[in-house]
């Protein structure tokens, strides 16, 4: 069996590439989204701390612009 695997860091790498610091992926992803989540639960997601829920996925892909999430997935053999 093969198991889907979310890439936490890729979070990280995408955002810096975007050349954004925390506090400014924050800043648009609460402005987009009508949340209010800090630089720290960013850091916790990019980082594998917390899960990121779909919807909040699907939302800061959004604001980085990616449309395809598959991208943030490994395939890994299970039992």
């Amino acid at each position: 069996m093969t198991l889907l695997w979310f890439d936490y860091g890729k979070l990280k790498k995408l955002r810096r590439q975007l050349g954004l610091k925390q506090s400014e992926a924050v800043v648009l992803f609460n402005q987009f989204s009508g949340s209010d989540i800090s630089a720290a639960t960013l850091g916790n997601w990019e980082n594998g701390r917390t899960n990121i829920t779909v919807k909040d996925l699907m939302l800061l892909t959004r604001v980085y612009g990616v449309s395809d999430i598959s991208r943030f997935f490994y395939e890994k053999a299970g039992d």
